[in-house]
């Protein structure tokens, strides 16, 4: 089963039987990408450590080629809709 996902910064559509977002918009950038429940646990420590940090903007990468920078402000909606991602993960 999928449902729709849209959060502050991320959107896509979340698959309940295989444990994947299929990512459609980062932030106002349109992607196509995948992530599985490693690298949805992945980025969330990249940006729990990077708040932590106090870092002042983060990088994410799109398509191997296209740098998206993130605000503090950014990171935090990011940490977010992470949250409510693996909460769906808890689900499935």
């Amino acid at each position: 089963m999928t449902q729709q996902f849209n959060g502050q910064i991320l959107q896509g559509l979340w698959d309940n039987g295989s444990q994947e977002l299929t990512v459609s918009r980062i932030k106002s950038v349109t992607t196509q990408s995948v992530w599985d429940g490693h690298q949805i646990r992945e980025m969330s420590n990249q940006v729990s450590k990077a708040l932590e940090l106090g870092e002042e903007h983060m990088i994410v990468t799109l398509r191997d080629a296209v740098p998206l920078v993130l605000d503090p402000d950014e990171m935090r909606n990011l940490n977010e809709d992470i949250h409510q991602i693996l909460q769906l993960t808890s689900r499935g």
